[in-house]
């Protein structure tokens, strides 16, 4: 599970198996179990259809064959808004090369760190540097063809 804010900086991170539903993910996080004191009253977090609305997400209205104009027009906002998630998985990719294939996660009996705690610790620390990077305005940019509009 990843959060970003509306300049792709990843504000919050939980990293479970690929098995792992979104939203029993975001119940367990820390992210989610604090969010009522961490999101403001009146501001809201944008998450997909896998999500439970509350009082601080939002999520797409299921599509249907025939939609009001207004709610159709939400769902596209909210996709439009959603992409920025997306904008900053590609980033994060393209700063750290070691994303663009799967990670070798097998667990050593013999050791008594696994290689999936250390890829964690190493995951953590690109989601670090990437931030940084953000603030630094680094120039590092996705393929402008995968995001139109400047997205």
């Amino acid at each position: 599970q990843l959060v970003v804010d509306h300049k792709a900086r990843v504000r919050a991170v939980d990293m479970r198996p690929g098995s792992a539903n979104d939203k029993a993910v975001f119940n367990y996080s820390h992210f989610g179990k604090t969010l009522p004191t961490t999101i403001p009253a009146g501001k809201h977090i944008v998450g997909d259809a896998g999500y439970a609305i509350s009082d601080r997400v939002v999520i797409p209205y299921p599509v249907v064959e025939v939609m009001m104009p207004e709610v159709a027009w939400y769902n596209y906002l909210h996709s439009r808004t959603r992409i920025t998630v997306e904008r900053a998985i590609e980033m994060i990719k393209n700063r750290f090369r070691m994303f663009k294939v799967p990670l070798n996660q097998k667990a050593d009996p013999k050791e008594s760190r696994t290689e999936t705690e250390e890829m964690g610790r190493i995951i953590a620390a690109c989601l670090v540097l990437h931030n940084i990077l953000i603030d630094l305005r680094d120039p590092t940019d996705i393929i402008a063809e995968e995001f139109p509009d400047g997205l």
